[in-house]
């Protein structure tokens, strides 16, 4: 098990932390540990002018998947651990590095004071952090639970994807108790490892360089010493670099003594914050998005539209390399997922939901009334996907005002599935718990001023992590209804056969009966 780490424990163990750094050739002079609005930080132990560096700490202090990788130290027990990872599989798959971090995470943790990363490991955070991350949270189908309150939306699912993921390596692991024994790599450790890195971890490029988020090119992922200490603020200007001594931090501001030196953790949406971070932010709800998923129309032959569906994946498929605007299974491997994004109003300012240029291109190739309009929608496809959008179907605008008929019934389709998910969740959510923001309106959503909640359990302060999860379903749900506009708010459609419905709206009908069937008249599948 993992305990919790105080406050006052953390602030001791961050000063041995600096005290390591400067030991091992680091320049730490300039900050200070200390708690914060944001928790524990790091902050100015004196005026610090722009351009300078805050610290600098030797890039031997950092833990990367390639200590425990390739070249041997020579140590009988380092060879067999290396070994062991080397012949790790889970789900028939070697471990990537991703993992090996977090195993070499945990086989130092085990060393104890024999480990070189010792004042490191002790500095990072306990069970307060593991707490805060979805993964955590009870999954029961009980609506006082946390994950409850997730029902039906990516977060949820993704939460369930990596509780699967780590039940399987505990699984590969014990296997081999040796290497591996159970009490410095059991299921409680594997969740704390798992949230250090996805919480803390930093692509840092070595030999030379600097930081970015925007690729892995020579880059690895690392945990940082002391630069993963600073807590995020999305207008910080602060940067990353190299400099003599090894990585740095320098300021982008002027920055006087007590001032919280904080980082831009990057254009992260709130699934991403809350599932990797704990926490959400109001400002970043522009940078939510979601998806719907684009299935076989009920009035189609399936047949065709199966052979449809594969020429589509073969054409995203010879696109995917360096091509897609997100590594996500939504607009890669799945390409029948529709992303909603925000986007600017140029009318009323502030953002607005809407189809990702590509999703349309991927939805006229898809919903084409006939096989010629299916051939030039692939072409169209193939297009877009060069950077050439192609007959104006899935370039900058709104796809809504297109005068294609191609397009225009395949927005059909796709505000129908919007609708159709849109219902979905707002009947989740008041079966999984919406009547808790009701009885209590102080845990934030729309009305609420808080900028940023951390989702710790049993918070009662801010609401805590129901009002990050408010937050969260909020942004979902308005992503949704933006794009619905032919439809109504309240979710009200016309009836099969009468006029004004559309084939679009009897394919949603048509299928939301079939699920309420399957599933004895619940939207709970």
């Amino acid at each position: 098990d993992v305990p919790a780490v105080k406050e006052e424990e953390r602030l001791r163990r961050g000063a041995d932390l600096l005290e390591w750094i400067k030991s091992e050739g680091g320049d730490v002079d300039s900050v200070r540990i200390a708690g914060g609005p944001g928790g524990v930080g790091v902050f100015c132990a004196r005026d610090v002018p722009r351009g300078v560096p805050f610290f600098q700490c030797p890039v031997r202090c950092v833990m990367r998947a390639s200590d425990v990788k390739g070249a041997r130290r020579g140590d009988a027990d380092d060879d067999a651990f290396v070994a062991a990872l080397d012949a790790l599989v889970v789900d028939d798959e070697p471990i990537d590095d991703r993992v090996r971090l977090q195993l070499h995470l945990l086989n130092e943790r085990a060393r104890g004071s024999r480990s070189k990363w010792a004042p490191y490991i002790r500095s990072l955070p306990g069970r307060e952090l593991v707490g805060n991350l979805p993964v955590s949270w009870a999954c029961e189908e009980d609506p006082d639970e946390l994950l409850c309150g997730l029902f039906d939306t990516h977060m949820f699912r993704k939460a369930h994807e990596d509780k699967s993921w780590l039940n399987k390596l505990s699984g590969a692991l014990l296997e081999d108790p040796r290497n591996f024994p159970a009490d410095a790599f059991g299921p409680d450790l594997l969740l704390w490892a798992h949230a250090m890195y996805w919480s803390r971890a930093i692509w840092l490029k070595l030999p030379g360089g600097g930081f970015s988020s925007a690729s892995n090119d020579g880059k690895t992922d690392c945990l940082v010493p002391l630069l993963d200490s600073c807590n995020h603020a999305w207008r910080s200007r602060h940067d990353t670099g190299r400099g003599a001594i090894g990585y740095s931090l320098v300021a982008g501001a002027a920055s006087t003594a007590g001032d919280e030196i904080c980082i831009n953790y990057g254009m992260k949406d709130n699934g991403e914050l809350l599932s990797s971070h704990g926490f959400v932010c109001r400002e970043h709800a522009r940078f939510d998005f979601t998806y719907v998923r684009m299935l076989d129309p009920a009035t189609s032959d399936p047949s065709v539209f199966s052979e449809r569906r594969a020429r589509v994946r073969d054409i995203v498929g010879r696109q995917k390399k360096g091509k897609m605007s997100r590594d996500d299974p939504a607009t890669t491997t799945a390409p029948f997922h529709a992303e909603i994004h925000f986007v600017e109003d140029e009318k009323g300012g502030g953002v607005v939901g809407a189809f990702a240029p590509f999703a349309v291109a991927v939805a006229r190739a898809l919903y084409a009334p006939t096989d010629a309009d299916h051939v030039v929608a692939c072409a169209s496809l193939l297009a877009a996907g060069d950077g050439d959008p192609g007959d104006g179907a899935a370039g900058d605008g709104d796809p809504t005002r297109s005068s294609d008929p191609c397009t225009r019934r395949a927005m059909r389709f796709l505000r129908a599935a919007a609708h159709d998910e849109w219902r979905r969740l707002q009947r989740c959510r008041e079966l999984s718990g919406g009547s808790m923001w009701k009885a209590h309106p102080g845990l934030g959503g729309p009305g609420s001023t808080a900028e940023a909640w951390e989702s710790t359990p049993g918070a009662s302060s801010d609401g805590g992590a129901r009002a990050a999860i408010d937050l969260y379903y909020s942004t979902q749900m308005r992503l949704l209804r933006d794009v619905m506009a032919e439809w109504n708010d309240d979710g009200a459609d016309a009836e099969d056969g009468t006029p004004g419905a559309t084939e679009a709206e009897d394919w949603a009908r048509k299928r939301r009966r079939r699920e309420n069937e399957h599933s004895g008249g619940g939207v709970l599948e």
